[in-house]
């Protein structure tokens, strides 16, 4: 597909970025009759599973979506019924692109002799002005971006040298940013190397336009967009032992000014990062020093400040009162009623139902390796 095309619509594409959590269905459809509420990635047992809310009881919708035997990835992006994901380098490099209501999938790499190396992160799904839909991914193995389209056999490259290891690219107007963790991937410790670091690239040409650190901010692990401004999760860094040192931290970024606006500290390690349908971003963190003790700190857009902070965190409850320690990604409904996915890698985990304040409504099994949530 020519460049070109893309290069003069990609602002239009911003828009999923902002709020692709509250998508339109593509076939003109409302989640709950024609697709799921909630999606849940289950990595380990590789399938794709969704839920509606009847009243405050979780009701499963269709069946099971099922992705391939090499997938090992742990995030997606979705836009109504089309689904987009990565298969790491281990497993050799791949976007996996599925309809969730047919089960039909459609795979694509990277070409060239190093093409399974590219090891591309979480995709980004952009749209065209003539309906065109593709995905911008990075490379962490190559330091390169891409976009993938589900017609086309490999993925094209965009720009070259974009970071040490992109997690999450995002389009703006006719640039893309590009979050890099600035991991040591080549010596194998995934240590940082420095500070996370934000570069812009040119769509048209892959020519730099612009870089900047994140002083202070360790590890991206994701980025999203609201109004002008980049949300950030940082995750945080990690002994040589892979225990979580505490100093993950949700940075807000002025894409216009290309600047740090604010760096709001977790007290924990991030472990994810998802918008919710009621204006709030809700943030998973360890809470005790270790990857076993979680709960959720909830940050609001507008105000670009903790809703409920690092001192005040959400705790969810199970059904008999107890804490849930394991949950691994949490969003939350238009009327704040909050989702969590616990992780669980030798057996089935859970979607928790709860209140605002994390009260236990109802739950379901999901899978095995709960990695993303989405929710419409």
């Amino acid at each position: 597909m020519p460049r070109s095309k893309w290069f003069v619509s990609l602002t239009a594409a911003i828009v999923l970025v902002v709020s692709a959590c509250n998508s339109t269905p593509s076939n003109g459809g409302t989640p709950g009759a024609t697709q799921g509420q909630i999606l849940v990635l289950n990595s380990i047992s590789k399938t794709i599973v969704q839920f509606n809310v009847d009243d405050n009881t979780l009701v499963p919708f269709g069946s099971t979506f099922t992705l391939p035997a090499n997938y090992d990835g742990v995030a997606m992006d979705i836009l109504g019924d089309l689904m987009v994901t990565t298969v790491s380098s281990f497993n050799g490099s791949q976007v996996i692109w599925g309809d969730l209501g047919t089960g039909q999938i459609i795979t694509t790499g990277f070409g060239g002799a190093s093409g399974g190396l590219a090891n591309p992160g979480k995709p980004t799904l952009v749209v065209d002005t003539q309906g065109t839909i593709g995905a911008l991914v990075g490379a962490r193995e190559e330091n390169r971006v891409y976009i993938s389209f589900p017609s086309e056999q490999n993925a094209i490259l965009i720009a070259d040298d974009a970071g040490e290891f992109i997690e999450r690219v995002l389009p703006f107007g006719q640039l893309i940013f590009t979050a890099d963790a600035n991991l040591d991937d080549v010596g194998g410790t995934y240590a940082p190397l420095g500070d996370t670091r934000m570069k812009l690239f040119r769509f048209n040409d892959g020519s730099q336009f612009d870089d900047f650190e994140l002083t202070g901010a360790k590890n991206v692990t994701d980025a999203v967009f609201s109004q002008e401004q980049i949300i950030v999760l940082a995750g945080g860094s990690f002994t040589p032992q892979f225990l979580p040192t505490g100093d993950g931290a949700v940075v807000v970024v002025n894409a216009p000014d290309r600047g740090v606006r604010a760096i709001r500290a977790l007290d924990g390690n991030g472990l994810a990062f998802e918008p919710g349908r009621n204006g709030l971003g809700y943030v998973v963190r360890t809470n005790a020093g270790t990857f076993d003790s979680t709960d959720i700190v909830t940050f609001n857009f507008f105000t670009e400040t903790f809703d409920r902070g690092p001192a005040n965190p959400i705790q969810p409850k199970d059904a008999d009162g107890s804490d849930i320690e394991n949950c691994r990604v949490a969003s939350a409904l238009v009327d704040s009623r909050l989702l969590c996915a616990t992780f669980e890698d030798g057996s089935q985990g859970r979607l928790v139902l709860m209140d605002a304040s994390g009260n236990f409504l109802d739950d379901a099994p999901i899978g095995a390796g709960a990695s993303d949530i989405f929710v419409r």
